[in-house]
């Protein structure tokens, strides 16, 4: 059996990487080894996971050769901050979840851990190099400038979620895998529309990325033409977001329901699945998957999203919009609110697909096998 050391964030990290990694690793277990690298064990909090060895990750080093290889969880975010510095150190397979890694990059420098910053930037991206002295700011916040390129470069295979990411990474060895949630922990019946009132959602961490802005302005808009609607906000409201302002500004204090973050799966899901379609939008776009909009699919609710990156490859029972056209969002809105029964048949068809393609026990076997066949070329 493959003995593989698994370096992730986990709950109760607020990370969907971290769920990602439960699901996927529990559906590893019977065909694995698996030992945990976490950036703190005691605050470790996965009761069906318990009883796995786990360890700080700084200590990967000096354990490398207890394994097979290394399974590195790589996101753009703090908590990857140590999987990185081991994954350039000892190269194992890699999960990105998105393309940039400019947001941690960014942190390191705020936090004067900037000292591999620039031999970074000239193996990323020479020409710009030259001015990184006088103006890495303005550098970081580059759009050209990803921070992937060596940690793809030095990995033994990267693992993706699209195809569109697949080609941009340009990766020696890849291979495309579906995101992975498990199956819900209970089956939600259509939510009754009282009053014919349709109930919108919008999940996962609200961040001026979410364009929860303009969905307060699409729904303000179908409030004001007679729609009897509402709208469910599913989780915790960044630093950044003036959300309460927003509402009321709108006059929508009697149409949203700000939720705050939900501190386990069943009862995400349980609120997810009062909605009768899920709105993610995202923009911009950084190769980034949405744990969020596979949920709502295996909820068999349909999700609106905008119509690039990985959204864009979505099935048809997704409503796929463009990208910041208020006119489209308020659009889908409008035709969602006007055919209840339409978007329960999306529903029922993303259900579909999700139990074909989304499912961690199948995923597992794809992912061990990619990395087995890897490990028999390399040798």
């Amino acid at each position: 059996m493959i003995r593989l050391a698994w370096v992730s964030p986990f709950p109760p990290e607020r990370s969907g990487i971290a769920d990602h990694s439960v699901e996927l690793v529990t559906a590893l277990l019977p065909l694995a080894d698996v030992t945990l690298f976490v950036n703190d064990p005691a605050a470790f909090d996965v009761p069906s996971l318990n009883h796995l060895p786990r360890w700080p990750i700084e200590r990967l080093g000096e354990m490398r050769f207890e394994f097979d290889v290394p399974i590195y969880q790589m996101g753009n975010h703090i908590l990857h901050k140590k999987i990185y510095q081991q994954a350039v150190r000892y190269p194992g397979f890699l999960i990105l979840h998105e393309r940039s890694l400019q947001l941690l990059y960014h942190v390191l420098v705020l936090l004067d851990e900037d000292s591999s910053l620039l031999r970074e930037l000239i193996y990323e991206r020479p020409e710009l190099a030259q001015g990184m002295i006088a103006q890495p700011a303005d550098l970081l916040l580059n759009p050209e400038l990803d921070f992937f390129r060596r940690i793809v470069d030095g990995s033994l295979g990267v693992a993706v979620h699209s195809q569109l990411l697949q080609k941009q990474i340009e990766a020696k060895n890849s291979v495309r895998l579906p995101l992975v949630t498990a199956e819900p922990a209970a089956e939600y019946e259509w939510p009754a529309a009282e009053n014919g009132e349709i109930v919108f959602a919008c999940g996962g961490l609200i961040t001026p990325s979410k364009q929860i802005d303009q969905v307060l302005d699409a729904l303000q808009q179908l409030v004001a033409e007679g729609v009897n609607c509402r709208l469910l906000l599913v989780g915790d409201v960044a630093a950044d977001v003036p959300l309460a302002e927003w509402v009321e500004a709108r006059d929508l204090t009697d149409r949203v329901e700000p939720i705050g973050f939900v501190d386990s799966i069943p009862e995400f899901e349980e609120k997810l699945a009062q909605a009768h379609v899920v709105i993610n939008l995202r923009q911009p776009t950084i190769g980034e998957t949405s744990a969020v909009v596979v949920r709502s699919m295996g909820l068999g609710r349909t999700v609106i999203v905008y119509d690039h990156g990985w959204y864009e490859e979505l099935p048809d029972c997704c409503v796929k919009i463009e990208p910041d056209s208020q006119a489209a969002l308020v659009g889908a809105m409008r035709s969602a609110a006007a055919d209840l029964p339409g978007l329960k048949r999306m529903g029922q068809e993303c259900r579909a697909v999700f139990a074909q393609n989304h499912r961690p026990e199948a995923v597992a076997g794809q992912l061990l096998a990619w990395i087995e066949k890897s490990l028999d070329d390399i040798m």
